[in-house]
């Protein structure tokens, strides 16, 4: 993907929502997807795209895992893709509350005016996309859609998205993405996003911010084996976020898989 020749590509929107793609260069095409999300939605987007997964910092050799907390912390890599989550994270919520204002309306033509609350403010969601294996299909012996991960523990929990939202993403997500099924993370697994190093933990252990709402999500390649694919699943994507956007509450539970 040609963003330009900066490592990372940032771009901002109008949406309560940043969607981010830490292994750009190393997960094939979920850069692509994020993009297509982004552009479609008119919401956030930081893109790792010059930062290779390495086990150390090295920002000469452009080597850095942007899933880490301990390397996105460190200068230059926080410049460069820590600080725009942060910065657009606040931008988030200075028009959150910009927006929410009172609205003025008759409600008949024999009462006075009365006012009414916009219902608008909503907690910055950030969507975290990530390219899973093939083998996923053959752990649970079906077609795999998607891995979503929300902090789920063995002894402890360490939840990065209120229940609601995340059970109101699954069941639309079902509804866009027809072929194979969505998939929780397990407790403590691969796919939990639950270490304390995971990027996806940032908001809520490190800053102690439970007013951001974090999921992670793994694609297999079936999902992003080309750009024609990877631009088609940024697209259905980003009709799910527009559809939970859309609410503010979400009463029905959903039966759900792990992996």
């Amino acid at each position: 993907m040609e963003f330009g020749r900066i490592r990372v590509y940032i771009q901002r929107g109008n949406q309560p929502v940043i969607f981010v793609a830490p292994h750009g260069v190393d997960d094939l095409n979920t850069d692509e997807i994020v993009k297509a999300a982004a552009d479609e939605l008119d919401a956030y987007a930081v893109i790792n795209q010059g930062f290779m997964r390495s086990k150390t910092v090295d920002v000469q050799s452009d080597k850095a895992d942007c899933n880490k907390i301990d390397h996105v912390i460190q200068d230059v890599v926080k410049e460069e893709f820590l600080d725009p989550i942060l910065n657009f994270k606040k931008e988030i919520e200075r028009m959150s509350a910009f927006q929410d204002l009172k609205l003025i309306s008759p409600l008949t033509p024999h009462k006075s005016s009365s006012i009414e609350e916009i219902p608008s403010e909503q907690n910055p969601l950030i969507v975290i996309v990530h390219g899973a294996g093939n083998h996923v299909h053959k752990i649970v012996n079906d077609t795999v859609s998607c891995v979503v991960g929300c902090g789920r523990g063995t002894y402890t929990d360490s939840i990065i998205c209120k229940e609601w939202r995340m059970n109101l993403f699954i069941e639309v997500f079902r509804h866009y993405f027809t072929e194979g099924d969505i998939y929780l993370g397990k407790a403590s697994g691969k796919y939990a996003a639950r270490k304390k190093n995971n990027i996806a933990q940032y908001f809520k252990l490190y800053k102690k911010n439970h007013k951001v709402d974090v999921l992670q999500l793994e694609f297999p390649p079936f999902l992003r084996k080309n750009k024609w694919e990877s631009v088609n699943t940024g697209l259905n994507l980003a009709n799910v976020v527009r559809d939970v956007l859309l609410c503010d509450s979400y009463d029905s539970t959903v039966y759900i898989e792990e992996i």
